[in-house]
């Protein structure tokens, strides 16, 4: 047939078929996605490196002769419109088809069909085709950016040729006369059924052999995506590429991707600040919740990309789009429910439901036949994650960390992360280098944490794989590193406070219910590596427990499942916070006992020698304190398994905690803590406004935590608080020492969190060069303290403090000459210094000999091909790329590898086996670098109580700088308490305000005098009108005893105080539902702890007393217990009341004051000026009718409620002046009775007990 006749043909073909065509083209063409012109590095390091292969489609013709694994398609990235700017095609064109969903966007057709091959364009975007052509094709390339590569070769070869045919028409325009032709069988367009897919599994696949070599900085390729594999996400532009190049490699096992799921949308936006859902609580345990509470695991189920329109049966009766999708659909479910049974009917480990009470949340029971059925990586992951089902599962592949099934349910859910629907498993993923970021995030919202990394670099596996003698499987190696918790985190970047975050464990042994119980407790500050143990018997009321657990406030807590009493789970309620994470642990396998803690201790060699070497504390409490052992052995299980127990139990910092450190230290129970609101205040548990705020104003991290080490127990001997309070004097008197310190504080890091990660092996280069500058910085302190200031300092506690100070001096100067720190700091790599390392030396120098044949190589090219502008060009991970001009010639042997419109860049088999010495020298010597950074660890550990030490005087330099400081910002007057020791107690305040009141408000507070104990009366029998101060000024009693304790200014004109023992507070009316306790029955608890404990010594608080009740039998128990404080204990302290008649009771006791805060009164418009003076006499009335009209209740309501007032005034009178009557009348009497199981009452009787309480 002639050109002409063909030609004619064809015109009559397409003449028939317009519509026809422009529907198939658009099928194709609406699946290739647009080139990106990214040339950020960064994204380049990040997608190139988690990118996979995919097989080469059948139907391509095998004359291509493309290796199927060579190929590594970059990942398509999100664009903005500014991307596609320059290759818009014009919409008015009458070729382009409006947009359209794909009909078979289904995953189901990779489940039915596995056996077919894939389609070339599977997963590709739906850009626009004009947008595509004339990028990939029309567009001319500027005059660096990349023209040929084989990657792109790849991207286009895996196409039909007929899709060129078809863009060469779609980029020239058709005349309208062959519009409605039909396409011939030549001119039609390759379109591969969606079916067309090879099998796929839920997850990626390890098994490849391409490996791939660290990205290097270069210009961004522009290449056609051709598949969404692996990488099922790109790594946003803002993660540094310094980060991302000191990454681990991707795996090499893994880019083939067995388990690539094409159809689904895999980018993920990720390392923004996610918006705060409000759908979503923040709860105690979110975690144990969304697995225990909420649904069981879910079963994996299928997503649908698109939405594909239902379209009607054709004339020959075939299944229309939607019923075909229905039945991929049902397939689909079958195939996932009867693979993953296991994940339908939930079991833990030892196969109890979900419901049953041994039933535990934190395992999964898989059967052996589940087993069979996985692959490599299926069986790695499953193998980790099945005792880890309520913890969320970081899984590192390559530079990207992935969240599985219901893990990347909550991370899509709570944290908005992009969904991918994998065959058989939910997926979610994040950069490697935005990881702390999300751990931060997940663990801020309640979440445990796992880090599952990988244990080998690519390059390192294939050196390993060529050692291996027998077939193993391609898998890259990979084990759980870290699980992180909210109470056990030890990385800086994590920690969100300075103060010690704890992990507590608690053991309990009790008969019954009504018995004292005994406790063992031990906790940890993994941060810092710090055990403290105790053990102690506690009243009824748990009230030791509830002082200890106030003063830690731990953010987790371990307790022995089924073994521990419902009122101590209420007791710990009350005082911990509701975000503290809960862990009942199973008795005896995992809550140890002595005798299993002894044998893991010898087993695991903790400690040099053994047992032998353990700390001595612990070896004493191994033969005397079993429960507080009980405890460490519970802490010691749990730290096992989030990988911290050598790290920690190594150290040997162990010390014994003794709550109220009776002997030497001012006691605060939880109560007086919680009433004076000295750590949490009372509106919203914070800090703001507490004492602790008010007071702490150290520098550095460590001061702070010995500061509220400090507060928490507040001196009791005079001559050590006259001590503290020299040093705060002679700091605050010498400007040019207050100066000294603060210019060495302000720059120190946390040091002693810092060396704690040295001793484990796991800081940062850049870190240990800020702990050894921090050391620097601390010992010339020192060395200056002692040349100028040990004359003025010198007997006084700084003195010894400067004296005692180990000197490092020595020991840091050889750290100076060890290797090279500014390079550790800025490139994250120890560098030995020449000489200090005869293996860095070898391995160093074999490197260079090595790049100097590759750059001798290169010479000999230039005069081989004569052109001296050759040059190597690191593309990506393909490296030391011979870079040559486009015009020059090149052997036959050399492999194109990419090129520009000026250059070329090429291989040949001996660069090739050069640069690959090259690369196997440099992974032995990141090896080599890896074991000398171990050494210097050790080395420096070796004198790690010398460094502690250093930290400790630090410290406490900081704490008296911050006493200082806080003495200064009180405000005029303030003066230093004169500390008299004596044998009864005395208080006097001159001006005494209260401290915590801010600036503003400073100068209209109404100073008051006090004066208890000495020639004055114990105890202030205090009235007043509501709101009238009175509990203000009790407040400010206490608060000004802490701290003149502790050893600071106190905001008074004068001030003078022997040392109380201890504080007790019974402030407010609030019941205890938890406890099943009514607020009277809470308020005759706290009192009854308060007779059973107080003494001479003691300063007692007793607010309102007796209001919980009915008003006789109130004031009963108010009179009976004043009465035995004033006549039996003789301790100092108020009590406050508006029972006016109770100051009758005592007007003549002389150890009772009668005091008052005045009040102006304005009878006729019901009108009450507080004065917040405190003044000698009773206030007569309460007046509650004044404070009612200025709440605004309406008039009608107050007349009568004075009405009824005086009525009951009047009918009572009688009553309050019969004390008889009152021992008759009340109730009191009979709980006097059951209490002190006396004979009941008669006639006799009653005037003795009556005479008792005179």
């Amino acid at each position: 047939m002639s050109v002409g006749n063909v030609g004619k043909q064809r015109e009559k073909t397409k003449d028939s078929s317009a519509k026809t065509k422009q529907k198939t083209l658009f099928g194709f063409f609406s699946k290739i996605p647009n080139v990106k012109q990214e040339k950020s590095d960064s994204t380049l390091s990040s997608s190139s490196n988690h990118d996979s292969n995919h097989d080469t489609p059948a139907d391509v013709d095998n004359s291509s002769n493309v290796n199927k694994n060579s190929s590594s398609p970059e990942r398509e990235l999100p664009t903005s419109p500014s991307h596609h700017a320059n290759t818009e095609i014009d919409s008015s064109s009458s070729m382009l088809p409006p947009p359209s969903s794909d009909p078979f966007s289904s995953p189901l057709s990779s489940s039915l069909h596995r056996s077919s091959p894939k389609r070339p364009h599977d997963s590709l975007g739906e850009e626009s085709p004009g947008k595509l052509l004339r990028t990939s094709v029309k567009q001319e390339p500027d005059s660096e950016e990349e023209i040929d590569s084989p990657t792109k070769k790849k991207s286009f070869k895996s196409l039909d040729t007929s899709i060129f045919q078809a863009e060469d028409q779609f980029r020239h325009p058709v005349s309208s006369k062959l519009e409605n032709s039909e396409l011939s069988e030549v001119d039609k367009p390759f379109i591969a059924s969606r079916r067309s897919r090879k099998p796929v599994s839920y997850a990626e696949s390890d098994e490849d052999e391409d490996f791939d070599d660290a990205p290097t900085k270069g210009s961004r390729h522009k290449r056609i995506v051709s598949d969404d594999e692996s990488d099922d996400y790109v790594e946003p532009d803002h993660i540094s590429e310094a980060s991302s190049e000191a990454s681990l490699p991707i795996d090499e096992v893994e880019s083939m991707d067995e388990d690539v799921d094409g159809y689904s949308d895999h980018s993920v936006s990720v390392a923004a600040p996610i918006p705060k859902k409000e759908s979503r609580k923040e709860s105690s345990n979110s975690l144990y919740e969304s697995y225990r509470l909420g649904s069981q695991i879910a079963s994996p189920s299928p997503s649908v990309s698109g939405s594909a329109s239902p379209t009607k049966s054709n004339k020959n009766g075939v299944l229309n789009r939607e019923e075909k999708r229905r039945q991929r659909m049902e397939a689909f479910k079958k195939e996932n429910n009867e693979r993953y049974e296991w994940l339908l009917d939930v079991r833990d480990a030892d196969q109890n439901r979900v419901g049953d009470p041994n039933y535990d949340p934190r395992t999964l029971y898989i059967p052996p036949s589940a087993w069979a059925t996985f692959k490599p990586f299926e069986k790695q992951f499953w193998k980790i994650k099945k005792d880890l089902m309520d913890t969320v599962v970081f899984f590192q592949k390559g530079k990207f960390y992935e969240l599985y099934e219901n893990d990347a349910a909550i991370g899509h859910q709570v944290f908005s992360l992009k969904l991918t629907d994998r065959v058989n498993m939910k997926m979610v993923g994040i950069p490697e280098a935005s990881f702390d970021y999300w751990a931060s995030q997940f663990i801020a919202k309640g979440y445990r944490i796992a880090r599952v990394d990988q244990l080998e670099t690519a390059l390192g596996k294939e050196i390993k794989d060529r050692q291996r003698t027998q077939k193993e499987e391609k898998v890259v190696q990979r084990g759980l590193t870290q699980v992180l918790t909210s109470g056990t985190l030890v990385d800086e970047a994590m920690l969100t406070s300075d103060l010690s975050t704890y992990c507590m464990a608690i053991k309990e042994s009790l008969q019954s219910d009504n018995e004292e119980p005994s406790f063992g407790i031990c906790f940890i500050d993994t941060s810092t590596g710090g055990f403290h143990m105790c053990e102690f018997t506690d009243d009824i009321h748990r009230t030791k427990l509830d002082t200890l657990l106030t003063q830690v406030r731990p953010k987790e807590l371990i307790l022995e499942k089924s073994k521990i009493s419902q009122k101590s789970i209420r007791a710990i309620k009350y005082c911990v916070s509701s975000s503290s994470i809960w862990n009942f642990i199973k008795p005896y396998t995992e809550f140890w006992d002595n005798e299993r803690v002894e044998r893991e201790i010898i087993a695991g060699d903790y400690f040099k020698n053994g047992l032998e070497g353990a700390p001595k504390i612990l070896k004493s409490y191994l033969s005397e304190k079993p429960l507080a052992i009980s405890a460490f052995g519970a802490l010691f299980w749990y730290l096992r398994q989030l990988k911290l127990d050598k790290d920690m139990c190594s150290m040997g910092n162990f010390d014994e905690y003794d709550a109220s450190q009776q002997s030497t230290s001012l006691l605060m129970n939880g109560q007086t803590l919680k009433n004076l609101e000295i750590f949490s205040n009372s509106f919203d548990g914070g800090s703001e406004g507490t004492l602790f705020h008010l007071l702490c104003r150290c520098v550095t991290p460590f001061g702070k935590r010995l500061f509220h080490t400090w507060l928490c127990h507040p001196l009791r001997s005079g001559t050590a608080i006259n001590a503290r309070l020299d040093v705060v004097e002679l700091i605050a008197d010498n400007p040019v020492i207050r100066d000294t310190i603060w210019g060495f504080l302000h720059k120190l890091p946390d040091l002693e969190r810092l060396i704690s990660r040295v001793h484990a092996g796991r800081s940062k280069p850049a870190d240990f060069v800020r702990v050894l500058e921090g050391f620097q910085r601390i010992n010339s302190a020192f060395d200056q303290l002692r040349e100028e200031f040990m004359e003025v300092a010198e007997g006084t506690l700084l003195g010894e403090i400067i004296q005692s100070a180990p000197n490092m001096k020595e020991e840091l100067e050889a750290w100076t000459r060890a290797f090279n720190w500014q390079k550790a700091s800025e490139e994250g790599v120890f560098e030995p210094e020449i000489g200090f390392e005869a293996e860095y030396d070898t391995s160093q120098k074999y490197q260079s000999e090595l790049k100097n044949e590759l750059y001798a190589l290169l010479e000999q090219y230039k005069k081989q091909l004569r052109c001296s502008s050759l040059n190597f060009k690191n593309i990506g991970k393909e490296v030391y790329q011979v870079e040559v001009p486009s015009d020059v010639k090149v052997p036959v042997n050399w492999c194109k590898m990419s090129g520009t419109k000026k250059t070329n860049r090429y291989y040949n088999d001996e660069l090739r086996k050069k640069i690959k010495k090259l690369l196997e020298a440099e992974e032995l010597h990141l090896a080599i670098m890896s074991r000398m950074q171990e050494k210097f660890y050790i080395r420096f550990d070796s004198n790690y109580e010398q460094w502690l030490a250093l930290i400790k005087y630090t410290a406490s330099i900081d704490c008296f700088f911050s006493l200082s400081q806080a003495a200064a910002a009180l405000g005029e007057p303030y003066c230093r308490p004169e500390i008299i020791e004596q044998k009864d107690g005395h208080l006097y305040f001159e001006e005494l305000r209260h401290p915590c009141i801010n600036a503003s408000a400073a100068s209209t507070f109404v100073p008051n005098d006090v004066v208890l104990g000495g020639e004055s009366p114990n105890m202030i029998v205090l009235t007043g009108p509501n709101m009238a101060g009175k509990s203000t000024l009790l407040r400010q009693v206490c608060i000004a005893v802490i701290m003149a304790q502790l050893g600071c200014w106190v905001p008074a004109k004068r001030a003078s105080i022997t040392p109380m023992t201890s504080i007790y507070t019974r402030l407010g009316a609030n019941d205890d539902i938890m406890s099943a306790r009514s607020t009277f029955m809470v308020e005759l608890s706290e009192t009854k702890k308060i007779l059973d404990e107080c003494g001479p010594k003691s300063l007692v608080i007793l607010d309102e007393l007796g209001r919980g009740t009915s008003t006789y039998d109130g004031h009963a128990i108010a009179y009976a217990v004043l009465h035995h404080l004033v006549s039996n204990i003789g301790c100092l302290g108020f009590f406050s009341t508006h029972y006016q008649s109770l100051c009758v009771d005592f007007m003549h006791h002389r150890q009772v004051r009668l005091m008052q805060m005045a009040a102006a009164v304005d009878e006729k418009i019901r009108r009450v000026t507080f004065l917040y003076k405190l003044e000698d006499g009773i206030c007569p009335k309460s007046y509650g009718m004044n404070v009612a009209s200025m709440a605004g209740l309406p008039e009608k309501v107050i007349d009568a409620a004075e009405e009824k007032a005086s009525e009951l005034e009047q009918a009572s009178a009688s009553f309050i002046n019969a004390s008889d009557d009152i021992a008759l009348m009340s109730d009191f009497l009979q709980v006097l009775r059951i209490s002190k199981s006396i004979e009941p009452l008669t006639a006799v009787n009653i005037p003795l007990i009556l005479d008792s309480f005179e």
